[in-house]
């Protein structure tokens, strides 16, 4: 097997001067001392070939006896099988790579509020973000860009949304983080998202609307429900439409529960409308006169009387 002389050790030419040996053996120290490399045998191996090189290379009477064919120390016989001093700087500049390159940026968390109608519709928003103007450089330089972003139609209150790699630069090449979007919906006077996944919306009517029912147009969104409310619909329950809440991402959309609230008149009223509002009670008494609690008003005033 072939041996290797003092100046491939080295990593350098036979007709190298003084300085690029020096050079070269200052290289190999940093990159192999023991003392940077503790658990390593291959590179403790390395900057001892390169410490016998440079004793020999170093000194002009000795290295014109090498060169005229002297044989160096027992150390500088070294068969192709061992490792070189090339072979292990470029593996220590490998693992120092890695580990600078293993810097990826971080994440960006930014919050976004948005109306309820343009969660329900969708929206694209604008944000100023840093952005490496030479990236893969070890330190990269940042400027600030714009980013266009598309919230989906149905994001709901407290979700967030991920973008991959549209974060902070990484350094050292590393890839850059993750832009995170926090949604976050303004209250709506008449719209909610509900935990079940349902849209509701409250649909004020009049005490005359309630009684007698009726077709009533509710807005949600960019459009118009019209929603069949039976007359005198249970209080407190809400009229169900199919179809026509959160869009669920496949192109259709989840249940409408549409509260109603029934509005109570406010006077002043003029004496026709007292009478016709006192005629009205009446016949509501006479309707609900079943339920429990007029049935227990009934014997309270037969208790009075008597």
């Amino acid at each position: 097997m072939a041996e290797r002389s003092y100046y491939e050790i080295l990593g350098v030419r036979r007709g190298a001067d003084a300085d690029e040996i020096r050079e070269a053996w200052r290289r190999v120290a940093r990159s192999a001392h023991p003392d940077r490399n503790p658990d390593d045998p291959l590179a403790a191996e390395a900057f001892k070939q390169a410490a016998e090189a440079w004793a020999t290379l170093r000194d002009p009477a000795a290295r014109r006896r090498y060169d005229l064919g002297g044989v160096g120390p027992p150390g500088a016989r070294h068969a192709d099988r061992q490792p070189t001093v090339g072979t292990v700087l470029r593996r220590v500049a490998s693992a120092a790579s890695r580990s600078l390159r293993a810097r990826r940026g971080d994440d960006l968390v930014v919050e976004v509020t948005i109306t309820v109608e343009e969660a329900l519709d969708g929206i694209a928003r604008v944000l100023s973000l840093p952005r490496a103007r030479n990236p893969g450089a070890d330190v990269p330089e940042i400027v600030m860009r714009q980013l266009r972003f598309d919230l989906p139609p149905g994001v709901r209150d407290g979700q967030q949304l991920r973008w991959r790699r549209e974060g902070a630069p990484g350094v050292w090449g590393g890839a850059p983080g993750d832009l995170l979007i926090d949604v976050r919906h303004e209250e709506h006077p008449f719209l909610r998202f509900l935990a079940s996944g349902h849209l509701e919306a409250r649909l004020p009517l009049r005490l005359g609307e309630w009684v007698s029912g009726g077709t009533f147009r509710v807005p949600v969104g960019g459009r118009v429900v019209r929603v069949l409310v039976p007359a005198e619909h249970p209080r407190g329950e809400p009229v169900v439409v199919a179809g026509q809440g959160i869009p669920d991402g496949d192109g259709g959309r989840g249940p409408l529960e549409v509260r109603l609230e029934v509005e109570v008149p406010s006077g002043p009223f003029t004496p026709e409308a007292l009478d016709a509002l006192r005629r009205f009670e009446a016949e509501l008494a006479r309707a609900d006169r079943s339920t429990v609690w007029h049935e227990s008003m009934a014997r309270l005033s037969a208790l009075d009387e008597s």
